[in-house]
């Protein structure tokens, strides 16, 4: 929903119909916390109004809690339940404010690569097809 965003992708001819999410980063700033956890407190919060500075305010947003939920797109997420670099956790509480969003659970501990596991990659691609063809 943003217009500028939006203008941006029709002039390079970009159309977006879904979205196929793959361990995503659920809270960003929930994610530079997490991702800092050994670090002096002062140094974190220096670390987001840097980042804030740098995403032109809009830090706050970026949560697919807030996003998803101002999109029309069909959405689907792909996530290890045992993920640390993206804690299925903190997906689960941003996705409590956003019903649309399909979410497929892998039982494993790997960020991303569900798709090369042997044992989730039919589940991965049936998951996907099925998706693409909704």
């Amino acid at each position: 929903k943003r217009g500028d965003m939006a203008k941006h992708l029709k002039d390079l001819g970009i159309s977006i119909e879904g979205l196929i999410l793959d361990s995503p980063v659920s809270n960003v700033t929930k994610f530079i916390h997490h991702k800092n956890n050994n670090v002096a407190y002062p140094f974190i919060l220096a670390t987001e109004y840097l980042f804030n500075r740098e995403v032109d305010g809009y830090l706050k947003y970026m949560r697919l809690g807030s996003l998803l939920k101002k999109t029309d797109y069909p959405s689907i997420i792909l996530q290890n339940i045992g993920d640390e670099v993206t804690p299925t956790d903190q997906l689960l509480t941003e996705l409590y404010e956003v019903s649309s969003v399909q979410l497929e659970l892998f039982d494993g501990v790997e960020h991303g690569g569900m798709i090369l596991h042997p044992s989730y990659k039919i589940k991965y691609l049936n998951n996907v097809k099925t998706f693409l063809q909704d």
